[in-house]
């Protein structure tokens, strides 16, 4: 296996990575197409470009449109612009941070779209939905707990999250009565 270290595509070409090439960063810096048929911890789009990968890539970035066609296997896919990626292989977590993002073939297993940011689509304009709920907080409900001292001295209201439970709240007084204690009504 040959460790090729860093690569800088920085002029129009065609480049291709060999099955046995292990590569710690790849950036595509000019208008090329780039084959990776080894492994690649990050790869790197920073211009048009067309990107196939049949080998592996730990972290794909696209930061200028591009076409990215994978077979292979890809651990995280950055889309910080445009990009349209044709998926036969895998894609653990999709990272779309840019609208105008299209996804076609299999779905990656985790789509998360930044707040602000279109869902991606695919080439029919279906559209592919955050399945992370980072881009909102999922709704949570609360519920008023109030309690009824049967004219003792005022106890604060609670609120309390769906399925929670009230704290027990500081026992009221009241001139001439004894306090036994909480009952649920």
């Amino acid at each position: 296996k040959s460790d090729i270290g860093a690569v800088a595509v920085n002029a129009a070409a065609s480049v291709e990575i060999a099955k046995t090439a292990k590569a710690d960063t790849v950036a595509v810096n000019a208008a090329a197409e780039v084959t990776n048929n080894g492994a690649v911890k990050n790869l790197e789009v920073n211009a048009a470009a067309k990107v196939s990968n049949t080998g592996t890539v730990t972290n794909l970035t696209a930061n200028a449109p591009a076409e990215v066609s994978n077979t292979g296997k890809v651990t995280t896919l950055t889309a910080n612009d445009a990009v349209k990626v044709d998926n036969k292989g895998t894609i653990s977590k999709a990272e779309v941070k840019a609208d105008d993002v299209i996804l076609d073939g299999k779905k990656p297993t985790t789509v998360d779209v930044a707040p602000g940011t279109k869902n991606p689509t695919n080439s029919d304009g279906k559209e592919i939905k955050d399945n992370t709920n980072s881009g909102s907080a999922p709704s949570v409900a609360y519920y008023t707990v109030a309690f009824n001292t049967d004219g003792g001295s005022e106890v604060a209201s609670q609120s309390v999250v769906s399925g929670g439970k009230a704290s027990v709240p500081a026992e009221p007084t009241r001139d001439g009565y004894v306090f036994y204690g909480w009952a649920l009504d």
